[in-house]
């Protein structure tokens, strides 16, 4: 399997967490309701208590699969020594982006569509530049078609 950037997109969503297959890519509209997740509430401490011990000695980390974003904001707040990349596909970045933005932290860049494909396609970008030193993937599950 091999990984490729898809050009970025926004779609409304009204804030609902609406599977992705559902959700036709709409270039130029933006969310203005951050999605939530009930599970991010009630998991992300105990996972940032591991994440801690885990990443003490890590500068760079890539999330695959980013989501809402709440836990990519819940981390980085409670790591600042690690600058933390959400990624996820095109459809998600708007959520996270508002998330993101609300908190204003400086170890968060912007995120960046990637998607898991066998094979990149027409559309697809190289990886951005950047080296990781931790890889996390919390909320991706990868089907196949």
């Amino acid at each position: 399997m091999r990984f490729g950037v898809l050009p970025t997109v926004s779609v409304a969503a009204g804030g609902d967490m609406i599977p992705r297959t559902t959700v036709p890519p709409a270039p130029g509209i933006t969310m203005t309701t951050k999605p939530h997740s009930p599970s991010c509430d009630r998991n992300q401490d105990p996972i940032l208590d591991v994440l801690r011990a885990r990443f003490a000695d890590r500068r760079e980390v890539l999330e695959i699969g980013s989501g809402t974003g709440q836990h990519a904001v819940h981390f980085a707040a409670g790591m600042p020594w690690l600058r933390w990349q959400c990624s996820d596909h095109a459809d998600a970045l708007p959520g996270i982006r508002l998330w993101l933005d609300e908190a204003a932290l400086a170890n968060t860049p912007p995120p960046f569509a990637l998607q898991a494909v066998l094979e990149p396609g027409p559309g697809f970008s190289p990886l951005p530049s950047g080296r990781y030193d931790a890889v996390i993937c919390l909320g991706a599950v990868i089907r196949g078609s």
